[in-house]
């Protein structure tokens, strides 16, 4: 399958979840980074589920991420694909931009140079640890510019396939994947 057919054939695949195995599967993926990690001081960048697109649920992950770190979300600049990344905390208030993502519109600001740990949104990924987005490459521009000692990991309802086609230079890999079921380290 071309990557065109693998993100049709994975939002159906994730529509079809119901509301309740999202819930379980999104409490189950908290668990798996809780048992993994026991991350103190971290400055975590973690998106905030488009819910039309029954994304995972991070809210409760940047809850109890947010006891011990700090936690910031992205803001999409859809002119340039770029990210800028917001102090996510209880002063911040929140607004859906016109494509359904919930963005903060106040906060602190940081450089992605201090971001040490991205939870990273996918559709699929493969046993590689390269992993599939909507294809606008906000995520592989944001990746390229963290430090070399960021840790990327993706969450997803799936397992990984055996290996994503068209894979360009560009693409930045996962070093984990975090699924309901699991944690899988990519070498």
């Amino acid at each position: 399958m071309k990557k065109k057919e693998l993100r049709a054939y994975y939002k159906k695949e994730r529509n079809a979840l119901t509301h309740k195995d999202r819930i379980k599967a999104a409490q189950s993926i908290r668990n798996q980074i809780i048992k993994k990690w026991n991350f103190k001081g971290e400055l975590i960048s973690l998106y905030l589920p488009i819910d039309r697109l029954n994304e995972i649920d991070t809210r409760r992950i940047a809850e109890t991420l947010g006891n011990n770190n700090i936690i910031c979300v992205p803001v999409a600049n859809f002119k340039n694909y770029s990210l800028t990344h917001v102090e996510l905390n209880a002063a911040t208030k929140l607004e859906v931009n016109q494509w359904g993502i919930p963005e903060p519109i106040n906060g602190k600001t940081f450089s992605v140079k201090d971001i040490t740990v991205v939870l990273v949104p996918l559709l699929i990924s493969d046993h590689q640890g390269h992993r599939l987005g909507y294809g606008k490459g906000f995520y592989d521009r944001f990746l390229k510019q963290c430090s070399p000692e960021t840790l990327f990991i993706g969450l997803n309802y799936f397992e990984p396939i055996e290996e994503l086609p068209e894979l360009n230079a560009f693409d930045i890999p996962l070093h984990f994947l975090v699924t309901p079921d699991k944690v899988i380290q990519y070498s």
